[in-house]
């Protein structure tokens, strides 16, 4: 924002802030919203294997484990 302050183009003052041309668009037009906040880290839907994933899949994988190829 500085540099586009002090009269540089949006393509330079891109440059300079380390960000896309696209971005320093968004910028200027008030549309940028960076993250805040922690990252998305919950379920959105449920888990389809929660039902058989310890009686079926985990005693599957620790089969598999043992195997040599």
């Amino acid at each position: 924002m500085k540099a586009r302050e002090s009269g540089c183009t949006q393509e330079t003052a891109a440059a300079k802030g380390g960000f896309s041309k696209r971005t320093g668009r968004r910028i200027d037009a008030g549309a940028h919203q960076p993250q805040r906040g922690r990252p998305h880290d919950w379920r959105t839907r449920k888990d389809p294997l929660a039902e058989v994933w310890d009686s079926e899949l985990v005693p599957l994988l620790q089969n598999n484990r043992n195997c040599k190829r």
